[in-house]
């Protein structure tokens, strides 16, 4: 069975987000004004029209939103592929382009993501979408369906990010949200060049975790342990550097039935059960992941 209209097509790519992003946009002047304005951060008075894959002399951008005088700004979507050579820089170039945006899932090119005039996470867009179908749901209209289940949508794909609930205590769904909240908040460094990037997720019954590349190459790891539901991050044993650092086992008796010995030694956590935390909006509860990353690279390289 179906969760929404859009995902009836079969194949999932990036083409066809961006053909629904685009028709969404064109179809509600509204939320296109507010999109622009508020994420994109771009003033302008009026649009003169909307187009997906428009060809251009240097490439065919994914989205393109045309205004009065000629002006344009270039929307470019990336949810898997990686960019072509010079992409961003070679849009840039196209005659009368104000800005190039960048809306993604993942950067795979961090130093050409960064030429774009801003780059806004699908996650984001999400939570705009959802604070505009929130504004509207007590009138049910053609557009409020369209758009709450463009928000089912993009749940579905992995592109949202939801707030974690105190349902994390029974690990249920909510342990979904806590894992992409870790991922965002480590791609956001990444983006901003604090680390190099960071692996896939590895993964037991009992734990999920992350391997941190620093740019001198020095590796450290972010671990998320279910029950009881931890954040911790650790390094390898460094030798006569791991002074002042307290062992995992007696700072986390709970990673010891993990099979983590001696050697790993501990730099920051929390318990995700603190109410603190739950009680928080998603935005602020991304605000301390991000914080116990910071103060771990932070502390590794003290």
């Amino acid at each position: 069975m179906y969760k929404n209209i859009f995902s009836l097509k079969r194949n999932q790519d990036e083409p066809y987000l961006t053909q629904i992003f685009s028709y969404l946009l064109q179809f509600d002047p509204s939320f296109c004004r507010k999109f622009i304005n508020e994420i994109l951060k771009f003033r302008y008075d009026e649009i003169d029209f909307i187009k997906a894959e428009e060809p251009m002399e240097n490439g065919q951008p994914d989205i393109v939103i045309h205004f009065p005088g000629n002006k344009k700004i270039i929307l470019e979507n990336k949810i898997s592929a990686t960019f072509t050579l010079d992409q961003i820089e070679k849009y840039q170039k196209n005659k009368n382009v104000e800005s190039v945006y960048l809306v993604y899932k993942t950067i795979s090119d961090v130093d050409q993501a960064c030429l774009a005039e801003k780059a806004v996470s699908w996650s984001e867009v999400f939570f705009f979408i959802k604070k505009y179908v929130e504004s509207m749901k007590n009138v049910k209209t053609v557009k409020y369906f369209l758009f709450h289940n463009f928000c089912s949508y993009l749940k579905e794909e992995g592109l949202a990010m939801e707030k974690v609930t105190w349902e994390i205590i029974k690990g249920t769904k909510a342990l979904e949200n806590l894992i992409n909240q870790i991922k965002a908040a480590l791609e956001s460094f990444k983006k901003k060049k604090e680390i190099i990037g960071f692996s896939t997720p590895y993964k037991s019954d009992k734990y999920i975790g992350f391997r941190v590349t620093l740019d001198n190459k020095k590796e450290f790891e972010v671990n998320l342990l279910y029950y009881p539901t931890i954040i911790f991050s650790c390094f390898y044993n460094k030798g006569g550097s791991s002074n002042g650092y307290e062992l995992l086992d007696k700072k986390i008796p709970a990673v010891a039935e993990q099979g983590w010995t001696e050697e790993y030694w501990h730099l920051d956590s929390f318990g995700i059960e603190d109410r603190y935390y739950l009680s928080s909006s998603v935005e602020k509860q991304m605000d301390i992941i991000k914080e116990l990353i910071s103060n771990s690279i932070i502390r590794y390289n003290q």
